[in-house]
């Protein structure tokens, strides 16, 4: 369900409610633009971990995807020649 936009926006504000509740246990925000900053802070964040993510995902299944394919041997191809 988390590799659909669905889960991604739902994953999201779970990740945005959690971040409230914490804010909210640890007395973080004293007023309404503190809590709108947080907000914005942890919105970056989470956008950010969850590219960097992605990507490298992606690089390891091209790594895995490259290292899956049979190695080409070119018999003669380093030998000297013999007059």
């Amino acid at each position: 369900m988390g590799n659909g936009i669905i889960g991604k926006i739902l994953y999201f504000w779970i990740f945005i409610l959690g971040a409230l509740v914490f804010g909210k246990i640890f007395n973080i925000f004293h007023s309404d633009k503190q809590v709108i900053w947080f907000l914005i802070a942890v919105s970056l964040i989470y956008i950010v971990w969850t590219a960097c993510r992605s990507l490298g995902k992606k690089k390891r299944e091209e790594k895995q995807a490259a290292n899956a394919q049979p190695n080409v041997v070119h018999k003669g191809r380093n030998k000297k020649r013999h007059k």
